[in-house]
């Protein structure tokens, strides 16, 4: 089952993921930074995102991801996982 992380301002899809994670903007927004870290905490990505980014995540293992996205001056916290 596939389920769309849905923020005030973004959406972040699909989740779980394959190869790619999608980033759609909603509100006025033009760009985010999006953080990925594994479970130990070890950051793996630190990226300026924009609307309609595709991001290619192939290199991952199979697993669970958080990661933190600021927007707007607020920060989202969330879950990933990689198939």
């Amino acid at each position: 089952m596939n389920y769309n992380i849905e923020t005030e301002h973004i959406i972040i899809y699909p989740n779980p993921l394959r190869n790619y994670l999608y980033f759609y903007f909603t509100g006025n927004s033009k760009t985010a930074i999006f953080e990925l870290y594994n479970m130990q905490g070890c950051q793996l990505i630190s990226k300026t995102i924009t609307d309609n980014e595709k991001l290619n995540l192939a290199d991952l293992n199979s697993g669970i991801y958080l990661y933190n996205l600021y927007i707007d001056g607020n920060m989202q916290s969330g879950k990933l996982r990689k198939e």
